[in-house]
C-alpha cells in the first residue's frame, strides 16, 4: 500500500529520451534504479529521483528539469503533528508507521532549507518534529531546522537502537518497531488534551485493526502504542467522561 501510494517504480536499464517533451533542449537520461517521484501539495510533479543500485555513484540521481519541493506534501492531511525526515525512504517508513497520527514529509537532504512554497504547509502544523540521521550531517541539519522555529523539535532516538542504526531505515532493518518510538513523543502533553487525542486516534484506527494478528502491522502497532499512552495517563484523567463521541484532533 505504501509503495502504491508513493507511486514508486523501477527502471531496469538506462534510457535516453528526447528532452523536448520535458521542456528540455538536451537529451534526457533516465538512469537504472528505483524511481521516486515527488508531487507538490497540489498534485503537480516536482521532481523524479532515482536510487541507483548498490555500488554505483552517485547513490541518487535526479532527472533534469525538476525543482525543489517537500516530498510527501501531496499526502499531508493537516494533522497537528508533522515529522520532517532526512530522505524519501525514511519518510515513507515513518509515514507508514504512524498510520495517520502525523503527517510526514522530507526536504530530501540534511542541508536543505524549506523553500518559500513549503512554508504555508509547514505553518499549519502545530508541532514539527525532526527525525534526522544521527551522523554529523543529520545533527547539523536538525540543529539548523530547530534554529528556524521554536516549534521544531528533534525526536529523541530510540534507547534500544543498535549502534549501527544511523537513520530510520536502519532502525526498520534492525527490527525496531517505529510506531511506539514515535507515538510516545507525538501529540499534546497536557493530560486532558492527550486523552482526547489518544482516544480519537484509537477510534479511527479500530476498524483497520479488527482481525489483524500481526502486531508489527502499522495500524495495529500504532493502536497498541496509543493504548499504552492512554494507560500511562493519570487515572484521574482516564476516568473523565468524554462529552462528545467525535473529537476534532486539529485542536490538539
Amino acid at each position: 500500500e505504501t509503495i502504491k501510494a508513493a507511486r514508486l517504480g523501477y527502471n531496469p536499464v538506462e534510457l535516453t529520451r528526447p528532452g523536448s517533451p520535458w521542456g528540455l533542449s538536451d537529451r534526457l537520461i533516465i538512469a537504472r534504479g528505483w524511481i521516486i517521484p515527488c508531487y507538490t501539495a497540489a498534485g503537480a510533479l516536482a521532481y523524479i529521483k532515482i536510487r541507483q543500485p548498490e555500488g554505483i555513484d552517485p547513490k541518487y540521481k535526479i532527472i533534469k528539469g525538476g525543482h525543489k519541493a517537500l516530498y510527501g506534501g501531496d499526502r499531508v492531511q493537516g494533522r497537528p503533528d508533522l515529522i520532517l525526515c532526512e530522505g524519501e525512504f525514511d519518510s515513507l517508513l515513518a509515514w507508514q508507521a504512524v498510520a495517520g497520527v502525523a503527517d510526514v514529509v522530507t526536504l530530501a537532504s540534511a542541508s536543505a532549507n524549506p523553500a518559500a512554497d513549503d512554508l504555508p504547509l509547514l505553518a499549519k502544523a502545530r508541532r514539527i518534529w525532526a527525525a534526522y540521521d544521527t551522523d554529523k550531517a543529520g545533527q547539523e541539519g536538525a540543529a539548523k531546522l530547530a534554529a528556524l522555529s521554536g516549534r521544531i523539535k528533534r525526536l529523541a532516538w530510540p534507547e534500544n537502537a543498535p549502534a549501527m542504526a544511523k537513520d530510520i531505515t536502519d532502525l526498520w532493518r534492525a527490527g525496531i518497531l517505529l510506531s511506539p518510538w514515535m507515538i510516545t513523543q507525538l501529540g499534546p502533553r497536557e493530560p486532558a488534551d492527550r486523552l482526547k487525542w489518544t482516544i480519537t486516534h484509537l477510534d479511527r484506527l479500530d476498524p483497520a485493526c479488527r482481525g489483524e494478528k500481526n502486531e508489527a502491522a502499522p495500524a495495529l502497532a500504532t493502536w497498541i502504542a496509543l493504548l499504552r499512552e492512554l494507560e500511562a495517563l493519570p487515572e484521574s484523567e482516564r476516568i473523565k467522561p468524554l462529552s462528545e463521541s467525535v473529537i476534532d484532533t486539529d485542536r490538539f
